[in-house]
């Protein structure tokens, strides 16, 4: 099925639910959003033939109000149909046959002449009032790295999430407890259970500037968070948030933190540069990261532009989260690296390769997995752990314990070197 198809499905699923005929239903679907789909295409041509084309700088606007625009039309014709009589009685071929007859397309003709009218034309002139014709970072004040580290005027924290706790709750049971998965002193894996509030966090990790920064950020991320678990469109506001919230989860996190400021001591002593080696130091140096603007562009436009997936697994199985805010993989230098992203159990953004359509897609498409790829992706986010992967209760198996037991934090050990390097500088204060 198509996106429309799909969404008139589920709008049919939601005023029959006790009608178990799916097939009847999705041959009905399938006809439908045919005739909403002529519908939005006819009403761009009349647009086309009244306006220049749409700027390119209000595309993102132009999706977000053509995915709602979609969405009230498709409700409008499910709703106009289901009036006329039951969904048992309509037959495919009948409505197929109706909509390419006379009376059919004079009727797509004058809805589609409605909307573009009254509503498309309208927003196409009001996004299109005077102007800049260059749209860059520096001047959307929304996408710009424009936040700064200010003094904090609010209550101190000691317990800094390095690992939000709203995407924490995501995996928890009916007790609100997730199951944590560790590295034993025999080397294998061992399991614990904890409230989801009481992992991914160390004590005194940001100073309280950072932290008060990465807490507005975070609650900016709730909506598009959601919206994205539910397969929503976002708003070009909400992208920006979002886009955001995955730079902070990319750089905030203590494994990454000590790669950085391990690397920096060693550079500080070869090159013999004026500035200190201790944690402190270090871990001023490293928050510069979050003032950096040209640092944020970099990284915003390289997520921005690339190809957006939502992977599903089946039923049965569930996607692990690693104790590192996202799981980056490849050579971001290179330009051939993939961003990933546990949402829930079995839910999982992937961000790779380079989009090659100009509009970006209303909602990310959808991947279903088998049982072998999940065990695959669950490989490679374990890898990327530090120390930890957390999942459901429910997730605990053999099979996932062997999984973890073969994977768990790899990549962490082999950068061992770090950690004769530097010592982690959070803790309690002395």
């Amino acid at each position: 099925m198509t996106g429309t198809s799909d969404l008139i499905f589920s709008r049919i699923k939601q005023r029959y639910p006790e009608f178990t005929d799916q097939t009847h239903s999705t041959s009905i679907a399938n006809v439908w959003a045919i005739e909403v789909d002529q519908i939005i295409y006819k009403m761009f041509d009349i647009a086309r033939s009244a306006r220049p084309p749409m700027h390119i700088a209000v595309r993102e606007k132009a999706i977000f109000e053509l995915a709602k625009l979609t969405m009230w039309l498709t409700d409008l014709v499910v709703d106009k149909k289901l009036e006329e009589k039951r969904l048992e009685d309509f037959n495919a071929q009948t409505e197929s046959e109706l909509m390419q007859s006379t009376v059919g397309r004079e009727r797509i003709e004058s809805t589609a002449t409605v909307l573009a009218e009254h509503i498309w034309l309208k927003l196409y002139d009001h996004w299109h009032r005077p102007i800049r014709r260059i749209v860059v970072p520096e001047q959307e004040r929304s996408q710009a790295g424009t936040a700064k580290l200010i003094n904090s005027t609010g209550q101190r924290t000691s317990e800094h999430h390095y690992l939000p706790r709203f995407s924490n709750k995501y995996w928890t049971d009916g007790a609100g407890k997730i199951l944590i998965f560790s590295r034993a002193v025999n080397g294998g894996v061992r399991t614990k259970v904890r409230p989801y509030r009481r992992w991914g966090f160390e004590p005194h990790l940001y100073s309280q500037p950072l932290e008060d920064l990465l807490s507005r950020i975070e609650s900016y991320a709730k909506a598009p968070y959601e919206k994205l678990l539910n397969l929503v469109p976002l708003t070009p506001a909400e992208r920006n948030q979002w886009i955001t919230f995955l730079i902070a989860q990319w750089l905030r996190t203590p494994s990454l933190m000590l790669q950085l400021t391990g690397r920096l001591k060693q550079k500080i002593k070869v090159e013999g540069m004026n500035y200190g080696t201790h944690p402190a130091d270090l871990a001023r140096a490293y928050e510069t990261l979050f003032q950096d603007d040209r640092l944020y562009r970099i990284l915003y436009v390289d997520i921005g532009k690339r190809s957006w997936f939502i992977l599903h697994s089946p039923p049965d199985t569930h996607f692990v989260k690693p104790d590192v805010g996202v799981a980056v993989s490849g050579n971001h230098e290179a330009e051939d690296w993939s961003l990933t992203f546990p949402l829930s159990p079995s839910k999982c953004l992937l961000i790779y390769g380079y989009s090659q359509s100009k509009e970006i897609p209303l909602i990310p498409p959808t991947i279903a997995l088998d049982k072998d790829a999940v065990d695959e992706m669950n490989a490679m986010l374990a890898t990327h752990a530090r120390r930890e992967v957390m999942t459901i209760p429910a997730n605990d198996s053999p099979h996932v314990r062997e999984l973890l037991n073969n994977s768990l934090a790899n990549g962490e050990l082999r950068r061992d070197w770090i950690w004769k390097l530097i010592e982690p500088h959070w803790g309690k204060p002395k």
